[in-house]
């Protein structure tokens, strides 16, 4: 504006000068030819009004840059708000879960959860700017539980009261050079009646990520390479082992995964994975059970569309019973689609078949068709759900079984009353075939187990970091074999606080 009026004043003082200059001059013959007396001011004149109209344009475009700075600011500022926010939700639900208690059923599917969760990622390719952060939390949770059935027997059932302390501890630092979570857990539990059962447990637990700097060599102009590193590792656990078995044992754990992506494109990525799980029981009469298994995974995922991919994978597996004989060697060919098919639904399919050899004779060859599937879906800031369902061939420790086939529904539903009050439902089916012919109580046959679990929560928060827990679990087991039924009943109670 500034520059208009100085470009307008111009104007107006040229006018004026050449009027001067007609009062000054000879009286003469009106000029026909476009001149003022032999004097043109037609060029002075029109260089004005294109100074006026530049100046006028100039400012004009820079009204529209600045409303565009300012627009692009405000949602820069929005997105970091809300990377703002789902970082402190993760870091919370992280602190929440470590604290709850586990098993080996539990993390087996927090690591399908997190390998789903990569997939999804995998999907965005390449990843924004990241402020450096470095969190500390630390939370410490006491349940007192009654378990009606704490042998999981059919008759002559045991029931005790269960006293657990769960301290917590994590780490997170975020930024352009690393990306790190780490984890630990302890729980310290007690038996009333039944002090042969009462234990420590730890559990550590780690995830690596080197940021967007960290990998100058492969950041230029044909791709990016992206790593992660988790590790879950349990010294000493004591729970019971896998949904076929009933007893409490003493074992050591290890899961291991590292990924490597490499973004050829927008459309097309490629990906190596390698998974190492370790399982050494503690009993004498288990350790022939005990196993290392190696998985190498290649998968190829194109990129259909921005939120959704295709992909295409194959397993080579290695299953080592250092004191047993089920040791064998695998390979899976699968291939599905994960991303957000439908509206606030985060959606994975995978389908392919497996085909299993072991050094024993006696157990010959296996193929199987696999599947697995999960819903993740928020209807509302209120209402969340997920939906999974896993088809696979899974190690046994039952008599001559080398493995088991394994259908898993698994459901669960959180809804928040109020900012206070959280409700949650899960609900778990599990049936498990075995090919092999077993004889029990005078009984030959394939042996069927089908398992359900419901269970309902509530969490009471008195401050955003100390809140109140309820649970109750109903367990009940049903099979062919009616020597392995049981029903069990939970109830837990307790307070949680987060610093």
């Amino acid at each position: 504006m500034k520059n208009f009026l100085m470009a307008l004043f111009l104007a107006q003082f040229l006018s004026c000068f050449a009027s001067a200059g007609q009062d000054d001059m000879p009286a003469g013959p009106p000029a026909t030819d476009g001149t003022n007396n032999g004097y043109d001011v037609s060029g002075t004149i029109k260089r004005g009004e294109d100074v006026i109209l530049k100046q006028k344009e100039l400012l004009e475009e820079g009204e529209k840059e600045a409303a565009e700075e300012k627009k692009i600011g405000k949602i820069e500022k929005l997105q970091e708000e809300e990377e703002n926010v789902k970082r402190e939700i993760y870091e919370q639900r992280i602190v929440e879960e470590a604290a709850m208690p586990r098993s080996m059923t539990t993390l087996e599917r927090q690591l399908q959860r997190e390998k789903f969760r990569r997939d999804i990622m995998a999907v965005a390719g390449r990843e924004a700017k990241i402020p450096f952060k470095m969190t500390k939390k630390f939370s410490l949770r006491a349940t007192e539980t009654y378990d009606d059935n704490i042998f999981l027997e059919k008759e002559d059932k045991n029931s005790d009261f269960i006293t657990k302390i769960s301290p917590a501890a994590l780490v997170s630092i975020s930024s352009d050079y690393i990306i790190l979570d780490a984890n630990y857990v302890m729980d310290v539990v007690k038996y009333m009646d039944n002090d042969k059962q009462s234990g420590v447990s730890h559990l550590f637990m780690t995830y690596i990520r080197p940021g967007s700097l960290a990998l100058p060599f492969f950041n230029r102009r044909r791709g990016k390479i992206g790593l992660e590193i988790q590790d879950e590792f349990q010294p000493l656990v004591t729970s019971v082992a896998s949904s076929e078995q009933t007893s409490r044992t003493e074992r050591t754990s290890n899961r291991l995964f590292l990924n490597a992506d490499y973004y050829m494109s927008a459309k097309r990525t490629l990906s190596l994975e390698y998974t190492n799980i370790f399982e050494e029981y503690r009993k004498r009469e288990l350790e022939s059970f005990s196993y290392t298994e190696n998985i190498i995974t290649p998968k190829f995922y194109f990129h259909i569309r921005p939120k959704w991919s295709l992909f295409t994978g194959y397993d080579y597996g290695m299953i080592d019973y250092s004191k047993g004989d089920n040791s064998s060697t695998y390979q899976r060919l699968k291939t599905g689609i994960t991303g957000t098919l439908f509206t606030k639904v985060l959606s994975n399919f995978e389908i392919g078949k497996e085909w299993r050899r072991y050094e024993d004779p006696v157990n010959g060859e296996a193929q199987k068709l696999i599947f697995k599937s999960a819903f993740m879906n928020k209807f509302t800031p209120a209402l969340s759900s997920s939906l999974e369902y896993n088809h696979s061939m899974v190690e046994s420790t039952y008599g001559n079984n080398p493995y088991y086939v394994s259908d898993n529904i698994y459901f669960d539903l959180e809804y928040k009353f109020s900012y206070k009050t959280v409700g949650t439902f899960g609900l778990d089916l599990i049936r498990n075939t075995y090919d092999r012919v077993t004889t029990e109580e005078g009984v030959t046959q394939n042996r069927l187990d089908n398992m359900w679990q419901t269970d309902f929560g509530l969490r009471y928060y008195f401050k955003r970091w100390l809140y109140a827990i309820f649970n109750y679990t109903y367990k009940k087991r049903t099979s062919n074999f009616g020597l392995f039924d049981y029903v069990d009943n939970v109830i837990t109670g307790g307070i949680s606080s987060q610093f």
